[in-house]
């Protein structure tokens, strides 16, 4: 199973995929340059550019996955109960459990990737700089949105500057 990516339906798949692993299986998926310029998910740098995007309960998951893959490596199976439990979600385990909506969350943004019968999760988490170019591609570029002069609601005349009238900045 892939990563989902941005315009796919929504994660019913993945999420059933998840709760159907229980318990799930981990590894830890290395990438060498994205651990030496990415963040550490313990660290306040993470928290401070990746918590408003993935949320509270998928940073801790994270933070939590991590350290059991450090501690215990590769192949270690953690119960979807446990790991709720230990984050503090409630609900049980199924496909619309919210531990499997979290873990659905790092799979969409890449952070967490089914492979085979495990959950292969990254290390680090990606530098500002990826996340500014993911979030690129969702932005429109502010002049688009901007309203036509006669749609200002001002009066006809004051959407021009004169010449002389004009400040530099």
């Amino acid at each position: 199973m892939r990563a989902r990516r941005r315009g796919d339906p929504p994660g019913q798949d993945l999420q059933r995929w998840l709760s159907e692993h229980d318990p799930l299986v981990l590894v830890a998926d290395r990438n060498p340059v994205l651990e030496t310029l990415g963040h550490d998910p313990r660290s306040a740098a993470a928290e401070v550019l990746w918590l408003n995007r993935l949320g509270p309960s998928a940073i801790c998951a994270h933070r939590r996955l991590v350290t059991l893959l450090e501690v215990v490596g590769d192949g270690h199976a953690v119960p979807l109960e446990a790991l709720a439990s230990d984050l503090g979600i409630p609900g049980g385990t199924g496909r619309n459990a919210k531990i499997c909506r979290t873990l659905a969350r790092l799979v969409d943004w890449g952070i967490a990737t089914p492979r085979g019968e495990a959950l292969a999760v990254t290390m680090a988490l990606p530098p500002a700089r990826r996340l500014h170019h993911r979030l690129e591609d969702t932005l429109t570029p502010p002049a688009a949105n901007l309203p036509t002069p006669g749609a200002r609601g001002l009066r006809p005349g004051l959407d021009r500057v004169e010449p002389s009238r004009e400040v530099s900045l």
